[in-house]
């Protein structure tokens, strides 16, 4: 179920940011859009590629300070909505794995 949960709200917070980094390419000028524009789009162009990004982001895959950059110039309202997903995704897993380990060492106690 901890999976299940954790792909459900990486899709949504994935859809999201898609969205509101596609919303930012179309607010941007021809100059701004020529700096940034391979990097929003590495990183934000599709849910796979945003979810792909959360997971990269959550695992220590890729440091999140270059992703959440582009957030962070399009809202500071969708930069804080990236800081809650990777605090609720490390606060997940980390409770999860905590939680098997202790009731494995509980089961081999006793």
């Amino acid at each position: 179920w901890a999976m299940l949960m954790i792909a459900m709200v990486t899709y949504i917070f994935g859809c999201i940011f898609t969205q509101a980094m596609a919303m930012h390419l179309s607010d941007m000028t021809a100059e701004e859009r020529s700096k940034d524009y391979e990097d929003i789009m590495f990183f934000w162009s599709t849910v796979i590629r945003s979810m792909n990004t959360l997971y990269m982001c959550s695992t220590s895959g890729e440091s999140w300070r270059f992703p959440a950059q582009h957030l962070y110039n399009f809202s500071v309202v969708v930069y804080a909505l990236f800081v809650v997903y990777i605090s609720f995704f490390l606060f997940v897993v980390v409770n999860s794995l905590t939680s098997i380990i202790i009731e494995a060492t509980m089961r081999h106690a006793t």
